[in-house]
């Protein structure tokens, strides 16, 4: 949940300086937490919220991110068991996927005419701040998750 709301703000602070971050710095971290959370009805309730605020906060369209939100979650549940590897291809996948989302919704909608050296642009440029973002989240939850090992202290006789 701490890692959740970590991502969000990070998400709220860097997405007015750079500009193309918008929303995949979350949904980045959607994959590690999920796999954080014990509970996956909480999972999906804290992803339903936070796509309705992602909503309000970024979107003229109610409820594109929501849904969005929550379909990369189903996808992130039914992916499987835990997996670095996983998490972080999830990861990528769905910044990608979310980008590829967006664009299909504002041609479909004729909300705005999109160019396919737009759209790989756009997810050039994410994927750069998103992969130094699930890097920087990979070493935090692997130091802080991986149980430390208490060292024997040898008898001297």
């Amino acid at each position: 949940m701490i890692y959740s709301i970590i991502s969000f703000i990070t998400d709220t602070v860097v997405s007015p300086f750079v500009s193309t971050s918008y929303q995949n710095i979350f949904i980045c971290s959607l994959p590690f937490t999920y796999y954080l959370i014990k509970r996956k009805t909480i999972f999906f309730i804290i992803t339903l919220i936070y796509g309705i605020i992602f909503d309000f906060l970024y979107s003229d369209i109610f409820l594109l991110n929501t849904y969005y939100f929550l379909l990369f979650g189903y996808f992130i549940h039914i992916s499987g068991n835990y997996n670095s590897l996983k998490t972080i291809t999830l990861s990528i996948i769905g910044t990608i996927m979310y980008d590829v989302y967006i664009c299909f919704i504002l041609i479909f909608t004729n909300y705005s005419v999109f160019k396919i050296n737009h759209l790989y642009y756009k997810i050039e440029h994410s994927l750069i701040i998103n992969l130094i973002y699930i890097i920087i989240s990979v070493i935090i939850l692997s130091r802080l998750l991986t149980p430390k090992t208490k060292k024997k202290r040898r008898k001297r006789a």
